[in-house]
């Protein structure tokens, strides 16, 4: 036999939306522009170039083993028939360049006649395309099975029925396509076949088969069962993996050593350059140890789906432009507040497969006593169970701006158990949080700092706690920000006035306590208490905004009387974190009525606005990835300081100077948590090509399901190398923006937190259109 084959050069470029478009078997379906009939594709997270056919003799310019001996392993075609002694008999011939399988005899199964090849290298999480020409004599069904061979037990790779995708034939030569992800270990010996049995005598007739390897997915589960998530390779091309709005200031960052001078925008569907521009070399970045050049396509607003090439680089991971490009990722943001609800089953109706049982319903004793109280629901903090205070209303206080300003884009869909009842879902969240709080405060008045075990739990979902849950003492910090938040809850929630009316009372005993304790050290965890301490030695910002928002609620001159007195004892106005609240009370105070407002506390707010966030401009523009944090600032939770940051400066921007640079400044930072950044890494769970896939959170290691929950957001970078896994996995040298490690472990870069989420979701819904 002739050892001889041609390799058929065919260009494919398919890039798919990450939508699953896999037809029913039994149906074909016409892609009329490329004249193909796809009978399943599937999503590709990253294009691969490479034309090689894998198969061999795709045109039949040699012969076929017609004896049926499939334990041959020299790349060749087999015709086998009586399989498993299951009947069949079939001719195979070669006439005009075309394979003619002449069937006699279908036998009793579809694996009666089978036209092989073997063996063929699938690699671990690619996609391949097949590809081959196909007609009948008379319409008939045959089925592509591309799978394993006999030690893995005759595995379906192409994900059909077990023996292969339905391909309906018709008497007129056509071209069909097959796509399937390679969702299996790799296989070295993988077997190509057409299984061409059962049905009455026919003649079959193929030509130019080809099977190409297309591109990566990183799917992870196979027949409903989880396996590890396969992490795509970081590019030096970034982008925001999830796209833009038409209309959106649009950024491309590239890390490269080498002289750049151009870059294109390529059509995803087609590969047809729609764009291309120059770029500009922003030079060495201190942060990530990189040398940046950037290109702004911002004129660009066609929507589809594209991705930007470089010559010689890899192309970058594809995006989308179009209008709603944001509205699921704030879904999802929102949704995860759902998911950390505790003392509740997590129905499937409403989690889908992140169901999970209730947990942590017992009544919770006073440390040092033999008082034992109900203190059920609330959040589960971040990635552990515990449930404490000062972060709940740092969580609810970000909700609640959100709100204020773009009540008009929150609705009642969001699928939680009370979506329907005519009230903004982020209002019923909330409310789920404040009911809890409300338990957490004393009859005097001071609130209990947290609810915890004494030590964190193990990785186990949260019905399999059996360890004993304490309440730590109060503190100042907590009592003010409850305070803060219930006065401030109360206008929120003035629909139902028996539930306002019990928030506005329940901060007034708290600021009496308050006014009654001026002075009371900063919590600490007490002996035997070993969660999260969220300590906090000042606390006149808390007391600034608790004054503040019962000022707003109540309009009493006594507590502005307040907020005058210790306003310039106060040295941040702005912030919007766990520790420094300052800027929830400036952002209140900004909205009050003129009348109720003293101008020198207004002017001094608006200038503290300003001039921090032009600084926070002056930094986006000076450091190599458009973000305002500096190389100092890579910290515990800097994700959460790049969405404050932006919460600031569209704050600023809607209150008090329209400036259209705070607004480019805040959605670099949205780009940047959602790709635009040195590790070419989605910091949020379900978006982007290279999403955040091991978080250290709880029922995310428990479950045994192998994506996390979508729409958390990570920490992020962190230079203090706080945790064993970035002390195990990453260089001391590592540059700041790069000290981040994807696992599970990495409690200092990688838990996810409520409080992370709720800045988040204030920036992605300035965005949605």
């Amino acid at each position: 036999m002739k050892k001889i084959f041609y390799l058929i050069i065919f260009n494919l470029f398919f890039i798919l939306s990450c939508s699953n478009q896999t037809t029913n078997p039994s149906t074909n379906l016409v892609d009329s522009s490329k004249n193909i009939i796809t009978v399943k594709k599937v999503p590709i997270d990253e294009v691969v170039n490479d034309n090689t056919n894998l198969v061999k003799n795709s045109t039949f310019d040699e012969e076929i083993d017609a004896d049926g001996d499939t334990s041959l392993t020299n790349n060749m075609w087999s015709l086998s028939t009586n399989a498993g002694n299951t009947g069949g008999n079939a001719v195979a011939t070669i006439e005009n360049g075309i394979c003619k399988i002449n069937i006699s005899n279908g036998g009793n199964e579809i694996y009666s006649v089978q036209l092989i090849q073997q063996p063929i290298k699938l690699e671990e999480t690619y996609v391949y395309s097949a590809q081959f020409d196909a007609k009948a004599d008379k319409d008939t069904k045959i089925l592509l099975k591309i799978g394993s061979g006999e030690e893995r037990k005759w595995q379906d790779y192409t994900g059909g029925s077990g023996h292969g995708i339905a391909v309906n034939l018709t008497p007129n030569m056509q071209t069909y396509e097959i796509q399937f992800v390679m969702n299996k270990p790799t296989d070295e010996k993988a077997r190509f076949e057409f299984q061409l049995g059962k049905e009455s005598t026919r003649e079959i007739y193929l030509d130019n088969i080809k099977l190409k390897k297309i591109g990566r997915n990183n799917m992870e589960i196979v027949n409903n069962i989880p396996r590890k998530i396969v992490e795509l390779p970081a590019k030096n091309i970034h982008i925001n993996q999830l796209g833009y709005n038409p209309n959106d200031k649009k950024i491309v960052i590239i890390n490269s050593t080498s002289e750049l001078s151009t870059f294109n925008i390529v059509n995803a569907d087609n590969a047809e350059t729609v764009f291309t521009s120059n770029l500009t070399k922003k030079g060495f970045d201190n942060a990530s140890g990189d040398n940046i050049y950037y290109g702004d396509f911002s004129e660009f607003k066609n929507t589809g789906n594209y991705y930007i090439n470089v010559p010689n680089l890899d192309n970058s991971y594809s995006f989308k432009i179009n209008e709603n490009i944001y509205y699921d990722l704030k879904l999802s943001l929102e949704k995860m507040l759902y998911f950390q609800r505790a003392s509740i089953d997590i129905e499937e109706k409403y989690a889908s497969k992140w169901a999970r049982k209730s947990g942590y319903t017992e009544k919770a004793r006073v440390l040092n006593e033999d008082k034992y109280i109900d203190v059920s629901g609330g959040w589960f903090d971040a990635g552990d169970y515990g449930r404490y205070v000062v972060p709940a209303a740092t969580t609810i206080g970000h909700l609640l701006l959100a709100y204020e300003f773009f009540p008009e884009k929150f609705n009642d869909n969001t699928n939680i158990p009370e979506s329907g009842n005519g009230i903004a879902d982020i209002l019923d969240e909330s409310r789920y949080a404040l009911e809890w709080m409300l338990k957490m405060q004393r009859e005097d008045g001071a609130v209990y700092h947290k609810v915890t075990t004494a030590n964190f739990v193990g990785m186990i979902m949260p019905d399999k706690n059996d360890k004993e849950l304490i309440l730590s003492p109060i503190s100042a910090t907590a009592t003010a920000d409850f305070a803060a938040i219930t006065a401030m809850a109360s206008r929120y929630f003035k629909f139902d006035k028996e539930f306002s009316d019990k928030l506005l009372n329940a901060s007034i005993k708290s600021w009496n306590w308050l006014e009654n304790n001026p002075n009371v050290p900063g919590f600490k965890n007490p002996n035997g208490i070993v969660t999260g301490e969220y300590g906090d030695d000042f606390d006149l910002d808390e007391r600034y905004w608790a004054a503040v928002e019962l000022y707003a609620t109540t309009k009493d001159s006594k507590y502005h009387d307040y907020i005058k007195s210790i306003f310039n004892k106060i040295n941040n106005h702005i912030s919007f974190g766990w520790a420094d609240m300052g800027g929830f009370a400036s952002t209140t105070y900004l909205l009050l009525n003129n009348d109720l407002q003293d101008n020198n506390i207004l002017n001094s707010i608006k200038n503290e606005f300003i001039k921090h966030s032009d600084e926070l401009i002056n930094i986006s523009e000076n450091e190599g990835y458009n973000i305002t944090l500096k190389e100092n600032e890579y910290i515990w939770g800097s994700n959460m300081k790049v969405m404050t940051d932006a919460m600031l400066l569209l704050i600023t921007n809607d209150l008090i100077n329209n400036n259209p640079k705070y607004i480019d400044t805040a959605k670099f930072n949205l780009d940047y948590l959602l790709g635009l950044n040195a590790l070419d890494k989605s910091f949020i769970s379900g978006f982007g090509k290279r999403p955040m896939i091991n978080p250290h959170h709880r029922p995310s290691v428990a479950d045994n399901i192998a994506e996390p929950i979508p729409g958390m957001v990570s920490g992020g970078p962190n230079s203090g190398f706080q945790d064993d896994a970035i002390i195990n996995n990453l260089s001391r040298n590592t540059p700041p923006a790069r000290c981040y490690v994807d696992l599970d472990g990495s409690y200092s870069t990688n838990e996810i937190t409520t409080y992370w989420n709720s800045p988040a979701i204030f920036v992605a819904n300035y965005f949605i259109k």
